[in-house]
């Protein structure tokens, strides 16, 4: 082993000569013979078993990350696209789950920061850690999260309900806050010593737990979008953390990604999807057009707000784009006459129908209509005096574009 460490000292890691050919080789070719994965990997084990300290400084280890995408990731997530921006985003969140330090994910609504962690749960481990997901808001209290006594069926005795995080802590789960940023200070109470001590008090139990080792602690903040640049919160409690986490930005995915994305989950869409995402840019303004690479909440982008359609309540979003696609790939045909049209209402249903304003769902609409060869008139008709058709048979019901079979009863009538 003295040998082994003075050799290492000055030559790469054994798990390096994985890299030395094509990642997706069945088998390595070092020197005179070939190596297996598992003789390469079964090497690192011994070395590490035999002195952690050393080699767990020595090595860089950023190399190993890119072998934790394995086929499993398809066979459980099979409708996640691993574009390049979702691969370097796990391998980001890789390092920060082995820095054993609570991690904070930023970035816009719709970006994928949630189904990063389950992608990252489902990826390199031979049993999936169980993840416990909680959504934050202003009536979120510490009960929720630590536990409380509820009654049972014989009168005065209660038992003790552990909440969420304690589950988490004690048991060894990932925990999953959302939108942090919405936390009252009665949670941030108890994330508190949590996050500087990697222990949970309870209040009123005189509990004080140790956290499992293999207990993760992550957390989502949203960032908006304003002046050319994404901002986070600034009136926001969840400051009192910020020095704890280990942060992880993530942006939008570029023009070219959300294209793979389309390409690959609607293959029927293929001949309109440019028409798709020029609509979409057109909605969203400059947001998709530049690179998916991370950057800070204030960075500046060169980005001219005349070409962002202001949106009151809240903006668009992957998640808008995904539910226009899923409807259209339903019987589209790119010959028929009325596609165009079944495309547009869609687009509305999907784009418009959460404004309040009439002027802005009808700003939209013309938006929309003009990428579609749709007259500015037909798209006012449509955005302000439409009635769908409603149509009643033995068989279904349809109202619109909607279908509903009915309910067939279950009694056999007699004619005479």
């Amino acid at each position: 082993m003295m040998f082994a460490a003075r050799y290492f000292s000055s030559s790469p890691p054994v798990f390096q000569r994985l890299f030395f050919t094509s990642e997706e080789a069945v088998s390595i070719q070092y020197g005179p013979r070939r190596m297996k994965l598992r003789d390469l990997m079964g090497a690192t084990l011994r070395f590490l078993q035999s002195d952690c300290e050393k080699f767990r400084v020595l090595w860089d280890w950023s190399a190993c990350v890119s072998q934790l995408l394995t086929s499993d990731v398809m066979t459980n997530l099979s409708s996640l696209v691993l574009v390049d921006a979702t691969c370097q985003n796990l391998r980001r969140l890789s390092m920060a789950v082995a820095s054993q330090k609570p991690v904070l994910l930023e970035g816009p609504i719709g970006c994928g920061k949630t189904a990063l962690v389950y992608l990252a749960a489902v990826t390199g481990h031979v049993k999936a850690p169980d993840i416990l997901k909680v959504q934050l808001g202003d009536q979120t209290d510490s009960k929720m999260l630590l536990g409380m006594y509820s009654c049972t069926d014989i009168p005065g005795k209660f038992v003790w309900q552990p909440g969420s995080l304690t589950q988490a802590v004690s048991k060894g789960y990932w925990i999953l806050l959302e939108d942090i940023d919405h936390a009252p200070l009665d949670v941030l109470s108890v994330l508190l010593p949590l996050m500087e001590n990697k222990k949970l008090t309870i209040p009123g139990r005189e509990d004080c737990i140790q956290t499992a080792p293999s207990f993760q602690f992550f957390a989502t903040r949203r960032t908006f979008y304003s002046g050319g640049a994404w901002h986070r919160p600034q009136s926001s409690h969840a400051a009192l953390l910020d020095k704890y986490w280990s942060k992880l930005q993530i942006g939008n995915m570029s023009r070219e990604e959300l294209k793979q994305v389309l390409m690959k989950r609607y293959p029927n869409l293929a001949v309109v999807v440019e028409r798709l995402l020029d609509i979409y840019c057109q909605l969203t303004g400059d947001r998709h057009q530049t690179s998916s690479s991370p950057q800070g909440p204030s960075a500046a982008q060169n980005i001219s707000d005349e070409h962002i359609t202001s949106l009151e309540g809240r903006g668009l979003s992957l998640r808008d784009l995904l539910k226009w696609c899923e409807r259209i790939c339903l019987n589209f045909d790119s010959s028929c006459a009325s596609t165009a049209q079944n495309v547009f209402l869609e687009a509305l249903d999907c784009f418009t129908a959460m404004l309040s304003k009439s002027e802005s769902r009808l700003k939209m609409a013309e938006i929309i209509g003009s990428k579609l060869n749709i007259s500015r008139e037909k798209a006012q008709h449509f955005c302000q005096m439409y009635l769908p058709g409603i149509s009643v048979t033995e068989l279904e019901v349809s109202v619109g574009r909607a279908m509903l079979l009915r309910k067939q009863s279950d009694t056999v009538r007699l004619s005479m």
